[in-house]
């Protein structure tokens, strides 16, 4: 093989690699009081998309969960359908035991009207 394109190559796995970066930083930006939809429960934190802390008062917490019976409903920041199944979630959490290793705290809520964050 010619040295010239082995170098290419090795360049666009590199630069392949760090758009891959880039975009993961981007998405990590994201904003979480607008997170709804189907969520995973992770048992290990690296897997998950967030780590949460639950939070034992509402007061604290910097969002309320509300669990939906049906996927459908879960399309307002802080609905939350929980699924089994990894591949089916819209994004994947992992409860931790301390705040400080958390991203951000919730705190389950029975009332669908108070879902979402505070601010």
């Amino acid at each position: 093989m010619n040295i010239s394109l082995i170098s290419g190559m090795i360049v666009a796995g590199v630069m392949g690699n760090y758009g891959d970066a880039v975009k993961d930083s981007q998405e990590r930006s994201i904003d979480f009081c607008e997170l709804k939809g189907s969520v995973y429960i992770e048992v290990i934190p690296s897997r998950a998309d967030f780590r949460v802390y639950l939070e034992a008062s509402e007061a604290f917490a910097d969002m309320l969960v509300f669990e939906a019976d049906n996927s459908l409903y879960a399309d307002k920041g802080g609905i939350w359908y929980f699924v089994k199944s990894r591949g089916m979630a819209d994004f994947t959490v992992c409860m931790v035991d301390a705040k400080n290793k958390a991203e951000f705290s919730i705190c389950y809520t029975t009332y669908e009207s108070m879902a979402g964050c505070s601010q």
